[in-house]
């Protein structure tokens, strides 16, 4: 009993080993138009797809919605099996339905692991059936090293694809499906009283940057594919297997850079190694690569005594970061022109409390012009009872 015991906390171990070592990076960027790869590294190794499976379950259900076969106010009914898949999920309970544009938009935005199952279960009565459909459609599109084993993308051993793979059915979407793929630029969707933001943290920071979907799981790292168009030259850029969210992103940032701006370097932004990445020149042109010095601005607010500090960054700052690489640097993401997301609700509050500021402002205007006028009419008054109360010196004669 202790060898077994023994032997099963081996297995156990070398399992998890497995699981951390089975993020490994790839990344591609090719052309929308033409296919054409601009620079790969390692886009033809298998990796783990995570939720970047969701993107064959969107294929699908665009191919059904072109083939007639389901309308965009189509009702889907939920099982319980639906209902029970782990997060990320939209909450769905058994027997209620959802429409096919709420699906559609749910596994864009928030990339809900129910409604993907819900989607399956429905278009072709078993999951089993739908994933045949998936593998079936992967071959003929030529992503020949691709296997799915479930429409949702949770983790399992057997789920696999390539970077180059993504690629391919990113373009697939857009070429094939371009008055849908729209709804993988959704920035957010409505809850109840709660806005939904999407994954995709790009979306409305990058310039070009109009489609995206976002993938993790832990053995596949951070996943994200992207399209991004300028002068009318879009790209598909595919990163796979980064450690965190923050690397993935500043790394699509900078390649989508360097490919419009420094394109006889892509490939070597693309083959620089992650315990690099945040020194790398690429990234600290496009002011990604570290975080940039900030100074204090002073901000008064009315009707408050207090004075609040907020952090900007400098051009002084961006300047000296420039000067390390020897180059003028021009930051392409900073908070000047990067602007937070907000929901209605922030904006109502936000609204609510400048009005609330600027009326105590004029109310405050209005008190203090009251009590000049009160003193001047005071002043006004003591002068006139003054002079009526003051003795007269003498009685004066006319003169004859």
């Amino acid at each position: 009993m202790g060898m077994v015991s023994l032997l099963g906390i081996i297995c156990c171990f070398f399992m998890f080993v497995g699981h951390l070592q089975g993020a490994t990076y790839s990344a591609v960027i090719t052309e929308l138009k033409t296919g054409n790869v601009l620079a790969q590294s390692d886009a033809h190794t298998p990796v783990y797809p995570a939720s970047l499976t969701k993107l064959m379950t969107l294929y699908i259900l665009f191919q059904s919605l072109e083939q007639g076969r389901i309308r965009m106010d189509t009702l889907f009914k939920v099982s319980p099996f639906a209902a029970r898949q782990p997060p990320s999920k939209w909450g769905l309970k058994p027997g209620s339905r959802i429409s096919v544009r709420q699906c559609i938009l749910t596994l864009s935005v928030k990339s809900c692991n129910d409604v993907a199952h819900v989607v399956s279960e429905n278009l072709f009565q078993s999951t089993r059936l739908f994933v045949q459909t998936m593998n079936a459609t992967a071959l003929k599109l030529g992503m020949l090293k691709t296997v799915f084993q479930n429409p949702s993308g949770w983790h399992h051993r057997f789920q696999k694809t390539t970077a180059h793979d993504m690629a391919i059915l990113m373009r697939a979407i857009c070429v094939n499906f371009p008055q849908y793929a729209g709804f993988l630029g959704v920035p957010s969707i409505q809850k109840g009283n709660h806005v939904v933001r999407n994954t995709n943290k790009l979306l409305g920071r990058v310039p070009g940057l109009y489609l995206g979907k976002t993938g993790y799981t832990s053995p596949s790292g951070y996943n994200l594919v992207t399209v991004t168009s300028r002068n009318n030259q879009p790209i598909v850029v595919v990163v796979m297997g980064m450690p965190s969210k923050i690397q993935r992103d500043q790394l699509m940032a900078a390649l989508i850079e360097t490919c419009y701006k420094a394109p006889h370097q892509l490939h070597l932004a693309i083959a620089k190694p992650l315990t690099t990445l945040s020194k790398t020149p690429h990234l600290a042109v496009a002011g990604l690569g570290q975080p940039c010095r900030t100074k204090y601005v002073k901000i008064r607010k009315i009707g408050k005594i207090g004075k609040k500090k907020s952090k900007r960054p400098t051009g002084l700052m961006l300047n000296r970061l420039g000067r390390k690489i020897g180059k003028k640097t021009t930051p392409v993401l900073c908070s000047r022109t990067i602007l937070p997301q907000q929901s209605k609700k922030q904006k109502t509050v936000k609204a609510s409390k400048t009005t609330k500021q600027s009326a105590w402002a004029s109310n405050a205007m209005v008190r203090k012009t009251k009590g000049r006028d009160s003193r001047r009419k005071g002043r006004k008054r003591q002068s006139l009872v003054k002079r009526q109360t003051k003795p007269s010196s003498g009685i004066r004669s006319r003169p004859s």
